[in-house]
């Protein structure tokens, strides 16, 4: 599906302007400069009682002005007004539901199974993506070839509507193996895309992780082949409070474990990033601790932190 004109999509709520209520991206022609058509995207929207923040979530999506974008949304039942918010952009979207589900991984699953585009992510239903973000994204295809993702730096968005960067502007670059292996992150999800075949062979989303399943599918991307940062932001984060990734600090740390202990069962038995091994599960004990401390959780914290120090001492 073409990306609709500002024009065409429902008016926005009153006192709402500016990007992505009174502003779009530039429309992109259906073919490239060299010709050919723009590769198909396919963007999974997972969604439970979002309904304060999913309306200008679903416009951040709709105005790219990419020509082939395949947008599906995933509602799990919502009570809130997530549902008629749906509805009101249904005429833009190649397939919604609102149905139970098994929670956020298995959503994004049902919409990987419905999806048919050569690139994929999942939008989350209160990110942004920036302007003409999709489009930038694919570019960076041509600039790495050999990617199985790319992903995208971010801006944070506080409860006040305050917008910062989350880091100083870095080149494009390469995600090493270090940087991901050791800290047991493949980078920032959201704004990025992978590529959908890839993702099929790796098996999907593990629907038994509920905060950490983007890092432990990246990391198993990352085994066959690269990823890239691009440079620049693509999406606007939101910072709040009852976030899942914050309500749900004991869980995290219980995924990353996990995602340790199956990530390097999963390298080739001769893979040199096995030598990563120990200092990997020194960072998640040193970053569960530091996390755990933060949160008051002082009788977890200080278990990890006495993990930390026995891995350091370890060859």
């Amino acid at each position: 599906m073409k990306s609709p004109r500002l024009h065409e999509l429902p008016q926005p709520p009153s006192g709402r302007h500016g990007w992505p209520w009174t502003e779009e991206s530039t429309p992109l022609s259906s073919l490239r400069q060299n010709g050919s058509p723009w590769p198909r995207i396919s963007l999974v929207t997972p969604c439970h009682n979002s309904g304060a923040f999913l309306e200008e979530s679903i416009r951040s999506v709709l105005l790219q002005g990419y020509p082939d974008i395949e947008y599906i949304i995933m509602d799990a039942r919502s009570t809130d007004n997530s549902s008629d918010i749906i509805q009101k952009y249904a005429p833009w979207l190649s397939y919604w539901e609102s149905k139970s589900d098994r929670g956020q991984s298995h959503a994004i699953n049902k919409g990987l199974a419905k999806a048919s585009g050569i690139y994929f992510n999942w939008h989350n239903a209160d990110d942004i993506l920036l302007p003409g973000s999709l489009a930038e994204t694919v570019l960076g295809f041509d600039q790495f070839p050999d990617a199985v993702y790319l992903a995208r730096y971010r801006l944070l968005q506080d409860e006040s509507g305050t917008i910062t960067p989350k880091r100083t502007e870095m080149p494009a670059r390469r995600i090493e193996d270090r940087d991901t292996f050791v800290v047991i992150s493949g980078g920032s999800q959201p704004g990025g895309l992978m590529l959908r075949e890839k993702i099929i062979v790796a098996g999907g989303i593990d629907e038994e992780l509920d905060c950490c399943m983007d890092e432990d599918l990246q990391l198993r991307l990352l085994i066959d082949g690269p990823a890239y940062f691009l440079k620049g932001p693509g999406f606007i984060f939101r910072v709040r409070a009852e976030q899942k990734s914050e309500a749900l600090t004991l869980v995290r740390v219980r995924e990353k474990l996990r995602i340790w202990e199956k990530l390097y069962d999963r390298l080739p038995k001769n893979d040199p990033r096995h030598t990563y091994r120990t200092p990997s599960r020194r960072f998640i004990h040193k970053w569960a601790a530091q996390l755990l401390w933060r949160k008051h959780f002082y009788l977890h914290s200080l278990r990890h932190a006495l993990w930390a120090i026995i891995f350091r001492v370890l060859p």
